[in-house]
């Protein structure tokens, strides 16, 4: 890959993800999401994950479902969107395991891979964890 003369590689963008923005925010999910999640969860997503792509009232009922997750005592699972520059592209996921272990999982739109959102969300998501960890 050339050099951007910024000491890193190139980043080739896709089509369709939102490129100009370098951060990655992470927010709860709302009832607008469906249409986004929907998208997320189709194509090539939906073959590595090993299921059929999501459709318009499963996008609905699993944000529905995430909502009532979020504001469970305990939490046992949290769900979050992965925003950029006001995109819903993506999730990352982070659920309580038996003795004190966590499970971390991420979705995002095929047009996003290859372009770091993953790994800085995960990163994101891990500093969420240490700050809302249960005692």
């Amino acid at each position: 890959m050339p050099d951007t003369g910024a000491g890193g590689p190139a980043v080739r963008h896709r089509p369709g993800c939102p490129s100009h923005h370098p951060m990655n925010v992470l927010r709860y999910l709302t009832s607008n999401d469906a249409p986004a999640i929907r998208h997320v969860y189709s194509g090539a997503a939906s073959t590595f994950l090993g299921r059929s792509a999501m459709t318009t009232q499963e996008a609905g009922d699993y944000v529905m479902r995430v909502r009532e997750w979020a504001t469970a005592d305990p939490v046992e699972q949290y769900v979050l969107g992965v925003d950029i520059a006001g995109d819903l592209v993506g999730v990352v996921k982070l659920g309580h395991r038996p003795n004190g272990h966590g499970r971390v999982s991420y979705a995002l739109r095929e047009d996003c891979w290859g372009q770091g959102h993953a790994t800085r969300a995960v990163r994101e998501l891990v500093a969420f964890a240490f700050a809302t960890r249960r005692p």
